[in-house]
């Protein structure tokens, strides 16, 4: 028998990694604030921005690949957006967009297992 992992790439620029990091580092679970410490996903999209840069310039944005079970906490890191303030709007835009890619995650897994699907 084979079961397959959901592997979810997009794109992200420096103001929505910034929106989400300030969601993690103000969320209440220590696995979301985590998430952008030292040795955290969000945490190595910083480092990809400072090391990714396009004719000597800082890029504009990155691709980045998400497995399902991070995208699962990045869903949860996003439903913090009363600590964004003013920015509130672009953490519920944010929110959105990554909760209809841990749907489409959730049902393509269950595409691709289905005798392990409840």
């Amino acid at each position: 028998m084979f079961s397959y992992k959901v592997v979810i790439h997009f794109s992200l620029t420096r103001a929505e990694l910034e929106t989400i990091t300030i969601m993690s580092k103000h969320h209440y679970d220590y696995k979301c604030r985590a998430a952008s410490e030292v040795g955290g996903f969000i945490y190595g999209w910083h480092n990809s921005f400072d090391f990714m840069d396009v004719d000597g310039k800082p890029a504009d944005k990155i691709e980045v690949r998400l497995g399902s079970d991070n995208l699962d906490l990045l869903c949860k890191i996003c439903e913090n957006v009363i600590s964004l303030g003013d920015k509130r709007k672009d953490g519920d835009r944010i929110y959105r967009v990554i909760s209809k890619m841990l749907r489409d995650a959730i049902a393509e897994w269950v595409a691709r297992n289905p005798t392990l699907a409840l």
